[in-house]
C-alpha cells in the first residue's frame, strides 16, 4: 500500500499546483480587465476634457472679440471726440494696429484651445492603448498559466509513475 499512496498524494499534489497555476492565469486575466476597464475610464475622461477646451477656447474668443469691438469703439469714439480724422496717417495706422493685435489675441486663443484639445485626444488615444496592451497581457498571461498548468500535470506525473514504478 506504500507505493500507491505515495503515488495518490504526488498525483494529488501536482494537480493542485497546476489548478494553482491555472487560478493566477484567471487572476492575470482578471487584473487585466479592471486595468483595461480604468484605462477606458482615462480615455473617457480626456476625450471630455478635450471638448471642454475647445468650447472653453470658442467663448474665450467670443468674449476677446466682444472686448476688442469695444475698445475699437472707445478708440473711434476717442478720436472723433478730440476732431482727429481716422481716414489718413497715424490715428488710422493705429486704429489698424488694435484691430491686427485683436484678432491675433482671437486666433491664439483658438490655437492654444486646439493645442489642449489634441493633447487630451492624444492622451485619451494612449490610454485606449494601454488599455488593449493589458487585455492582451492578461490574455497571454493565463495562456502561459495555462501551459505550465499543463506541464506540471505531465511533469509531476511523470515523475509520480516513475516513483511507483520503481517500488
Amino acid at each position: 500500500m506504500g507505493p500507491e499512496l505515495g503515488l495518490i498524494a504526488s498525483l494529488a499534489g501536482t494537480g493542485v499546483s497546476a489548478y494553482g497555476q491555472y487560478q493566477q492565469g484567471e487572476a492575470a486575466k482578471a487584473q487585466a480587465r479592471q486595468e483595461r476597464a480604468w484605462h477606458a475610464y482615462n480615455a473617457e475622461i480626456a476625450r471630455r476634457q478635450a471638448i471642454e477646451a475647445e468650447q472653453k477656447a470658442l467663448a474665450d474668443a467670443a468674449q476677446q472679440r466682444r472686448q476688442a469691438r469695444q475698445q475699437l469703439a472707445r478708440m473711434r469714439a476717442a478720436y472723433g471726440a478730440s476732431g482727429v480724422m481716422m481716414t489718413e496717417g497715424s490715428p488710422l495706422l493705429q486704429f489698424e494696429q488694435a484691430a491686427r493685435d485683436a484678432q491675433a489675441d482671437v486666433l491664439n486663443i483658438l490655437r492654444s484651445g486646439q493645442i489642449m484639445a489634441g493633447q487630451a485626444r492624444s492622451q485619451a488615444e494612449l490610454d485606449l492603448l494601454a488599455g488593449r496592451t493589458a487585455r492582451l497581457r492578461g490574455r497571454y498571461a493565463k495562456v502561459a498559466q495555462r501551459w505550465q498548468a499543463g506541464s506540471t500535470l505531465l511533469s509531476g506525473a511523470g515523475s509520480a509513475l516513475t516513483d511507483y514504478y520503481r517500488w
